[in-house]
């Protein structure tokens, strides 16, 4: 007689005929303080409940191979010991360990879910409500970067997270999820629209600095100036490397070698060109019914005698002139103008001076401009730190 199949919720250590179904969620390996390797998972049975698991090196030639995240299983006869680690992948006060005598069978089991995720509050994790030692996973939108350190490794990221409640905390991102996030704000970058991200399995540690993220009311002058590297106009030619700079400077010249705008498919960033003929874009294979207008207007700025090229793309241009490409395409079109012609709120630019954040890309030698401020105090603050003179006339 077969015996019944268990929920992860009925597992204790006084006995090891178990016999689960369970999904593999997160699948890693890692080096114990005795130097044996393991691999460690996640295992999910039907009701999303989780446990972590272990499987010591002497079983790797056994069983690592039939083990894939993702996959589910049949395992019968395991080891549930209690959990004494620093860190636990779930509230579960055990671990199971994989034997020698450990069955696992790959099987269907479509009633297990690929993933269910715990999301933690961050007002929890200010609190301290939410446990030290347990793993949690969180979402939020990119609120700031602190830190980027993804040219030599260890590549590193800080960024600073907002929930929906309206909550800070910092997380730190390292190695190849490092490298993902830098890509995934890269490519958001010409949107300009909020990045979400969601971090599972993420470490709750105090800040060193004892900064810990409180309700967002920070101050819009060290946000604005804050994490970017204070470059004067003349240096960015000489700047080896992706960075956020900061920098200040007067707008010399609308630059009309390139035109103001471009149209784009709606569900990628590919940029759609009528003249080129074709109705697929490259990236999503979809064919063209409505374009989206975004701005792309060049620029050149000038400071003590230093002058540079500059990216305003659509977030910072409908700022700036408060409507969209759309809209003054429609005004150029009344006026009987052609749509290339440069719409006459691009010259209300001319000699402002701002303070400006910008991304610098090191392979196009290209600085796209993530935001522009007027306020004095913001200008006067990069001027001292750049150790500049300004020149009045």
């Amino acid at each position: 007689m077969s015996r019944k199949e268990n929920l992860i919720s009925e597992l204790h250590t006084i006995k090891g005929t178990w016999k689960i179904d369970v999904r593999i969620t997160d699948l890693w390996q890692a080096r114990k303080q005795n130097s044996k390797q393991t691999i460690e998972m996640v295992l999910m049975d039907q009701t999303g409940s989780k446990i972590g698991a272990t499987l010591w090196q002497e079983l790797f030639t056994e069983l690592r191979d039939k083990l894939q995240c993702g996959s589910s299983y049949l395992i019968q006869n395991l080891r549930i010991v209690d959990n004494q680690s620093e860190y636990r992948v779930s509230p579960a006060p055990y671990l199971v360990y994989f034997l020698k005598t450990t069955s696992v069978k790959e099987i269907h089991r479509p009633e297990i879910p690929s993933n269910v995720y715990l999301i933690t509050p961050f007002t929890d994790i200010i609190s301290g409500l939410a446990p030290r030692h347990t793993l949690v996973d969180i979402v939020g939108v990119i609120a700031d970067l602190i830190d980027v350190k993804t040219v030599n490794p260890p590549h590193r990221m800080i960024v600073r997270l907002r929930d929906n409640s309206n909550c800070d905390i910092l997380i730190t991102v390292w190695e190849d999820y490092a490298i993902q996030l830098h890509d995934a704000i890269d490519r958001n970058l010409l949107l300009q629209e909020p990045l979400v991200v969601m971090l599972t399995l993420g470490k709750i540690k105090d800040a060193t600095d004892g900064s810990q993220s409180q309700s967002s009311q920070s101050n819009v002058v060290e946000k604005f100036l804050q994490n970017a590297q204070v470059v004067s106009i003349g240096e960015i030619n000489n700047l080896r490397q992706d960075c956020y700079c900061l920098t200040v400077g007067t707008v010399d010249e609308i630059i009309i070698d390139a035109p103001w705008s471009y149209d784009s498919c709606p569900n990628c960033t590919t940029t759609f060109d009528p003249s080129k003929g074709g109705s697929d874009f490259r990236s999503c294979h979809t064919s063209v019914v409505d374009t989206v207008p975004w701005y792309k207007l060049n620029v050149r700025m000038e400071h003590n005698g230093d002058k540079g090229n500059f990216l305003l793309w659509d977030a910072t241009c409908i700022k700036l002139f408060g409507k969209t490409v759309g809209e003054c395409r429609d005004e150029l079109i009344a006026a009987g103008d052609d749509i290339k012609v440069f719409p006459a709120c691009a010259d209300e630019i001319l000699l402002k001076t701002w303070a400006v954040r910008f991304k610098f890309r090191s392979q196009l030698r290209q600085s796209s401009v993530l935001d522009v401020s007027e306020e004095l105090h913001h200008i006067q603050s990069l001027i001292a730190t750049l150790g500049l003179k300004v020149i009045t006339k």
